[in-house]
């Protein structure tokens, strides 16, 4: 059953157990009026409270802990619940030439814009914003990595010229549903490299920077399950934008990536493929980390901290 009904029919249910409640509540209540001296509009007041603390419990559940969750997974959930999305479409795999014009594009025409002073923490550091993309959303039952990119941020700026990207051979096939997210086939990953000396490579591009992703545990997960056969270990921090946006920007609406990158006015470019998706985050970074400053958030580990009380933090895969 799709996450979203699952939250309605607990809102729903919750809602009916409260007028059940309420209504044999005043039953009880009247018919005791004659035992007791008690005036008679008491428990009728006692139960509307009860019922309309209910109801108030029942909304603040759903506007601050359940509304975004099914938000939090890849869009893939919701096609293979069977649900459509405007935003989902199908896409087409861009090949290497395509992401190197995008890059230029991004070197000539779409220079981000700094403000006259950085965060501190943020120059001080060289951060890797990566995505993955994969077979499929479960990583501990043979989903496997199809796609690594990761663009560097440095000094505060960002470098999309210093970019990783490569597919990967998953070592299986990619489910139909999987490479309607993507466009990236059986065909695509046919002559690509397994993960073991990808991962190596990837290790060494980020030597000792700081790991940023959104939903990070996700992708995170599927490193380290293949951290031993390839010979390495990611030990560096690692920021998650998800758990940022909900801490700094609970006043937005969704922290959903397609939703977060319109609000803060990032353009979607690429989307679905993994370096499309690094290079949005990153942007999306640069702004998260003004707004840390902004709320007195001023050293990397002030921002770790922080991310702790995202209600997102629990999240594993």
């Amino acid at each position: 059953m799709h996450p979203r009904r699952i939250i309605i029919l607990v809102l729903v249910t919750t809602v009916l157990i409260a007028l059940l409640l309420s209504q044999a509540g005043w039953v009880i209540a009247i018919n005791r009026l004659d035992d007791v001296f008690v005036p008679r509009h008491w428990p009728l007041l006692g139960m509307s409270a009860a019922f309309v603390i209910l109801l108030g419990a029942a909304y603040l559940l759903y506007r601050y802990v359940l509304r975004d969750v099914y938000r939090v997974g890849d869009e893939l959930t919701l096609i293979r619940a069977g649900k459509s999305d405007a935003a989902i479409q199908p896409v087409r795999f861009q090949p290497l030439n395509r992401v190197i014009q995008h890059i230029n594009q991004l070197l000539h025409t779409h220079h981000i814009q700094q403000q006259s002073e950085l965060p501190i923490w943020l120059t001080q550091h060289t951060f890797v914003v990566f995505d993955t993309e994969t077979t499929g959303l479960r990583p501990s039952h043979g989903d496997e990595i199809i796609s690594i990119g990761a663009v560097k941020i440095i000094g505060g700026k960002l470098q999309p010229q210093l970019y990783f990207n490569e597919i990967v051979h998953p070592g299986r096939t990619i489910p139909a549903e999987s490479q309607a997210i993507h466009g990236i086939t059986d065909a695509h990953v046919s002559g690509a490299r397994p993960i073991e000396p990808v991962l190596t490579d990837f290790h060494t591009y980020c030597s000792d920077a700081i790991l940023v992703g959104h939903n990070v545990s996700f992708d995170m997960r599927f490193l380290r399950l293949k951290e031993s056969r390839a010979g390495v270990v990611f030990n560096t921090v690692v920021l998650d934008t998800l758990l940022l946006a909900s801490v700094l920007g609970k006043h937005l609406k969704s922290h959903d990536l397609n939703e977060l990158a319109g609000l803060l006015g990032v353009t979607l470019e690429n989307r679905h493929a993994a370096l499309g998706d690094a290079i949005i985050t990153a942007r999306l970074f640069l702004i998260l980390a003004e707004m840390a400053e902004q709320q007195g958030i001023e050293s990397l580990d002030s921002l770790q901290e922080a991310m702790k009380s995202s209600p997102y933090a629990g999240l594993s895969y």
